[in-house]
Formats: structure tokens, sequence, C-alpha cells
């Protein structure tokens, strides 16, 4: 919002129109969750993650995540990341019981078409093609780098299949 139509009020009041306006800066690799407000004047720094519904009142610095209202620095985008990282291991693995639940099978690799990257490496490209489009959706533009850093949780599909055969 680079406009605060609030003063309309002194139109009545006073009979007289203050305009109020000012810039919002958003830096590169910043994700802005759905209905999020940011309000004039604010800067947003570089690689920061605005959460759901927040209302922005004032500057973000770099590498941030903020969420709230009025939005606030929860943690860096590096404590972000790793509990993320964390996180989505459990995640799969919850992923994977709902699933052999809601389909009465073992679930297949084309079923994990988010939590792919916890067990599918560069190798199994030339195995697992019906994977190609899920993938390349999500590391388009990146995919030398992607490959370069990727290090999966499992050494592979089956590596992990076997793993939750062994916690059923």
């Amino acid at each position: 919002m680079t406009h605060d139509f609030g003063t309309f009020v002194f139109r009545n009041l006073y009979h007289d129109f203050v305009p109020s306006s000012g810039k919002v800066s958003i830096g590169n690799n910043v994700y802005i969750g759905r209905d999020v407000t940011i309000l004039k004047g604010v800067s947003i720094g570089d690689n920061c993650i605005i959460g759901l519904g927040s209302i922005v009142t004032k500057d973000i610095p770099d590498n941030s995540v903020v969420c709230g209202v009025p939005a606030k620095v929860v943690c860096s985008i590096d404590e972000y990341y790793s509990k993320r990282k964390e996180k989505s291991i459990k995640e799969c693995i919850d992923y994977y019981k709902a699933l052999t639940k809601h389909l009465g099978r073992t679930p297949i690799l084309t079923d994990f078409t988010e939590e792919w990257a916890l067990f599918f490496r560069k190798e199994d490209f030339n195995i697992h093609p019906e994977m190609h489009s899920i993938i390349d959706w999500r590391i388009k533009d990146h995919e030398k780098d992607f490959w370069k850093n990727h290090k999966p949780y499992f050494n592979g599909f089956d590596d992990f299949s076997q793993y939750m055969e062994l916690r059923q």
C-alpha cells in the first residue's frame, strides 16, 4: 500500500485534502505470502520470507523471516532453512504413512511431488523419466547449481521405502 487514504477524514473535518504516500521497496529473492499488507515507506531486504496475512509496518532486514500483525522478525533465513530441512523429513514420513492408509497400497515415487528431494539423486534421472517434469518444474533455471549441491537424506527411493517398511 503506497497510499493512506485515511486522510480522507480530513476532507470532511477540515475541508482539506492532505496527501499521504510513500515508496515501498522490496529486495531480491523475497517471498510474500498470501494476504500480506506492506505499508508505505517500508523497505524489505533481500532473501526474506513474509508469512501469510502479515502486516509489515517497519523495514525488514536482509535474510529475515517475518510474520504477524504487526510483522516481526521470527528468525533468520539460515535458521528457517535448518528448521525446514529437519521438518521436511518428518513430514515426508507422515505423508508416506497417510498415503499408505488412504490409498491402501505402498506409495510409489510419483506420489512424492514435493518430497522427492529427500531421496532423489541425479543418477535416478536415467532410471525414472516419469519424474522429469515434476523435478524440472521445481528447479528450473537452477538445475546446474541444484544438482551440484544436492545431498539427499536417503540414498534413493528404494532406501526410503525400506526405511519406511522397517518403521511399520
